[in-house]
Parts: C-alpha cells; sequence; structure tokens
C-alpha cells in the first residue's frame, strides 16, 4: 500500500513476471521532487512474496550516493518507477557482446549541422535530443566497417534507439518517419521523438539499434531479450473528502496522459483545469469541493503509438502528420504552462493526419496515441527477434475510455451490471474467467463503493458466490 492508501500488491507482483534469466526489469527509487537524490537497481531474481510486504531481490546499477542508505532518511516522501524487460529469446548468432544483429556501435558527435559525421561517428540535428528531427550517420561504424546497405535498408516505422553503450540507462528513442535518404558518406534519418532520458556528449561511446514496429496478434520468434513497454496502464483516483484541488500522483512515467472525472455518482464531470505537473503527477482544479474519481491511463513507457508534437508559435490550426496507421486516435493538447486547453475542432483528415483549430492563436503541446506495438530495449542476445504480440503484458483492471455498447474479447462494459462465477446468477458476466479481476476490485475497493452480495442479494463476504457491481461508466475493464 502506498502512502496514500492505494494498495500496490499487482503492480509489485508483476515485477518479476519476466521469463529473462539475467534481469527481471529496472527499479528506481528517488525523493519525491528532487530526483537528484535517488538509487537505481536491477531486478535480478525472484520476489519473495509475504502477506504483509514483498521481498525483491535487486542489484545496485547506480545511486546519487556511494553509500546508498545515505541516499534517503527516515520518513522520506519517496517514488517508485518499474519497467520490466521483455521474456527471453532463443540464443543468436554469435556478434558482439550485449548488442543486437540489428545495432552497431558508434562515436557521438556533438555537431549538429546537416554533414557528414567524423568516420564512426553520429550525430543529432539539434542539441536536445528531444527535438532532434534527423540523425545524420556515417556509413562507416565505429571499427570502420561499411555499414551503407543496413543503413539504406531501413524503412519508415522502424523504432531507432541512439544508447550510450557504458551507461544503458542514457538512451533516446524515435520513431523513423520515412526511408532514409543518402548524403555524401552519411545517411539522413528523418525521425520524430518518444522517450529517453540522460544527456549524450561529445566522443561518447553510442550503440546504434533499430527495432521493427509490432504486428497485430503475431507471436515474436527469437529475439534480444529488451524490456516491454507497458501498453494501456490506467490509474484510478478515488478522492473521497470533497475538494477544489485534487493532486494526483498516478506512477505512469507520462506526462500528457488521458484523464476522465466523474462525480462519487460516475456521471462525468468537466473540471476548471487540468495541470499536468510532470511524467507522474497532476492537479485537476473545479470552482468548489468535490469529491469522485480520476481515471487515468496512458500508452506506457516505450511506446511506438505514442507521441507529442510541440507548436512553440501560436497559431489557429495545428496540422499534423503522427504516421501511426491508425484515423481515430487519442489527442491531448496542453498550452506551454502544461494545462488541458479544449481545441475548437479537430478533423481526422486520414490514417497519418490531423487538423487541430482554436478559436484564437494558441502555443502548446500535442500528444497522440494511436494503438501500435511497443519495443524494447537491446539486451544481450546476438540476433534481433521478429516483433511480439502487441498489447501483452495489460494488467487485468485497467480501465479506458470507451463508448461502443458491446465490449471487446477479454474486457468487460463498466455498466453498473455484476460479475461472479457460472453459478452466481451475475448480469453482466457469470463465468470462473472473472474471479482474478473480481479478487482485485474486492482487494481495492469497500463494499459501499463497489456493492458485493449473493444471488439472492444479501451482502455477503464469501468469494466463491459473491457478486459484484461494477461502476456506471463509459469505461471499459480488461478482464483477463
Amino acid at each position: 500500500m502506498d502512502r496514500y492508501g492505494q494498495i500496490l500488491t499487482p503492480w509489485i507482483d508483476l515485477m518479476d513476471d519476466s521469463t529473462s534469466l539475467w534481469s527481471k526489469g529496472y527499479l528506481k527509487i528517488w525523493r519525491d521532487h528532487d530526483e537528484t537524490d535517488y538509487a537505481f537497481f536491477e531486478i535480478n531474481g525472484t520476489t519473495d512474496i509475504d502477506p504483509q510486504y514483498r521481498k525483491l531481490h535487486v542489484g545496485l546499477i547506480a545511486a546519487s550516493s556511494t553509500e546508498v542508505s545515505g541516499a534517503f532518511l527516515e520518513d522520506d516522501d519517496l517514488q517508485i518507477g518499474f519497467v520490466p524487460t521483455g521474456d527471453a529469446g532463443t540464443s543468436g548468432t554469435s556478434g558482439l557482446a550485449g548488442l543486437g544483429a540489428n545495432a552497431h556501435l558508434y562515436w557521438f558527435d556533438n555537431d549538429i549541422t546537416d554533414s557528414d559525421p567524423p568516420s564512426g561517428h553520429l550525430k543529432l540535428n539539434n542539441a536536445d535530443p528531444t527535438l532532434a528531427t534527423y540523425i545524420y550517420v556515417d556509413v562507416l561504424n565505429r571499427f570502420g566497417t561499411d555499414v551503407e546497405a543496413w543503413l539504406a535498408s531501413l524503412v519508415d516505422s522502424n523504432a531507432v534507439r541512439i544508447m550510450n553503450q557504458n551507461s544503458v540507462e542514457i538512451f533516446h528513442d524515435y520513431l523513423l518517419l520515412s526511408a532514409p535518404t543518402s548524403g555524401a558518406g552519411y545517411y539522413k534519418l528523418n525521425v520524430g521523438y518518444l522517450v529517453g532520458n540522460g544527456t549524450l556528449n561529445d566522443e561518447d561511446e553510442i550503440v546504434l539499434g533499430i527495432g521493427n514496429r509490432g504486428q497485430t496478434g503475431t507471436s515474436g520468434t527469437s529475439g534480444t531479450s529488451g524490456t516491454s513497454g507497458t501498453s494501456g496502464r490506467g490509474y484510478l483516483h478515488v478522492q473521497s473528502t470533497p475538494a477544489s484541488t485534487w493532486s494526483i500522483n498516478h506512477i505512469l512515467n507520462c506526462r500528457y496522459c488521458v484523464v476522465e472525472v466523474t462525480d462519487e455518482n460516475a456521471y462525468s464531470i468537466i473540471p476548471d483545469t487540468i495541470r499536468f505537473d510532470d511524467e507522474n503527477n497532476l492537479t485537476i482544479t473545479f470552482s468548489e469541493a468535490i469529491s469522485g474519481r480520476a481515471f487515468i491511463s496512458s500508452g506506457g513507457g516505450l511506446a511506438v503509438g505514442e507521441l507529442a508534437y510541440t507548436f512553440s508559435t501560436p497559431v489557429t490550426a495545428w496540422n499534423i502528420t503522427h504516421n501511426l496507421g491508425n484515423k481515430y486516435v487519442n489527442v491531448q493538447c496542453v498550452d506551454g504552462d502544461d494545462y488541458y486547453i479544449e481545441p475548437q475542432s479537430i478533423q481526422f483528415i486520414d490514417e497519418n493526419n490531423i487538423e487541430i483549430t482554436f478559436s484564437t492563436p494558441v502555443s502548446g503541446v500535442c500528444s497522440i496515441v494511436g494503438g501500435v506495438g511497443t519495443i524494447g530495449t537491446y539486451g544481450s542476445s546476438g540476433t534481433s527477434g521478429s516483433s511480439g504480440t502487441s498489447g501483452e503484458g495489460t494488467p487485468t483492471g485497467v480501465i479506458l475510455p470507451y463508448i461502443g455498447t458491446t465490449a471487446p474479447a477479454g474486457w468487460l462494459l463498466s455498466d453498473g451490471k455484476t460479475i461472479g462465477n457460472l453459478s452466481s446468477g451475475a448480469t453482466g458476466r457469470a463465468n470462473a474467467d472473472t474471479q482474478t479481476l473480481f479478487e482485485l476490485l474486492w482487494n481495492s475497493t469497500t463494499n459501499t463503493e463497489l456493492v458485493i452480495q449473493d444471488s439472492a442479494g444479501s451482502q455477503l463476504r464469501e468469494v466463491s458466490r459473491l457478486l459484484l457491481t461494477l461502476l456506471q461508466t463509459r469505461e471499459c475493464l480488461f478482464l483477463t
């Protein structure tokens, strides 16, 4: 349970799910509102389970203090972040240690001009990696090997990672927006920024890795061990005490999340403001004190289908080419101060283009989520694996906005009906496959919030034949 009383058992129990023999994932602990005090660990074993707590087996990677115990003080307010590694792939052919066959080693050059980098170097067209739109790559890698054919073979929608070989926590991920173009002795990669961390310095030893966008429903064959981006994550904030300001720590590691607010009777309400404070915190304000719930969801950490576009100059029309291949994407707009803004209109022109209009010129950021596969970090396997199953890893209980009247396979409508086992007489779904969701809701809510009863209507606490009434919202719950 966190310091706000939220039960985190299902989330913590996911931390050792990877079948990788070397690493289950990465855990970061840092001081609230001061990320300079931190400890970064690798989870390298199976979690020990106790009814009251969980014991994680970890190894220290980096910390803000030589003595880890000196980084934090008793009763410090702390935050925890977790990124899982992907399942183990089959062994690849022999290659460079720590690299897949779809990666090459370079040095980083801090020049930003459109020109041939020095031999064995790559560079960006902006000193800030998050604002870069081109990567310039020499046709010779760090060992002098000609990789021109490899660079020419890249296609749009490839995922591109630039990572510090000696500090793997320093990396930047991009989406290749078009086929590379050749220059004199180098190639130009037109990219859109996805996610990353850390600073790239002149002459840093760099890994340039390429991944493929996931194909819906197909299982990957022999692949590198890597972190799978969490797809479709969600967080439920319950505001029991009426307040005009809701401060929410959602731990989703996504700044511009999708936010749906309801009152205590599950009716949708529109707040006065929503401010996205940082990647894990947001603030919702109302004109008067109110209680209710906020449903927060994101596309995940390394999701290829989640893009952010910045408009620095105020204009009345934001024209965006996102190249996600999905016409009806989710659109979230914020102003320069990170407050949510409502556009006058959004036109979904085709599968790759939208136009957003405003009544007055405005600058800000547009976040677009489009439901595609996820990419992982490059692990120790020798060959780059085929794309993995898109959408794997969605935890039971994830809540997503949904306007349909029939739930997709594996999901339940949150429509005020009941769930239970085959003999329960449930009106929403009476099947044994509801047990995991049932127990999650049982442990995460009170009988006042979600009524628990037997098939005769009596409020009981026996698991085997209970019914549980879902909230009546325009949402969809992931079942299994």
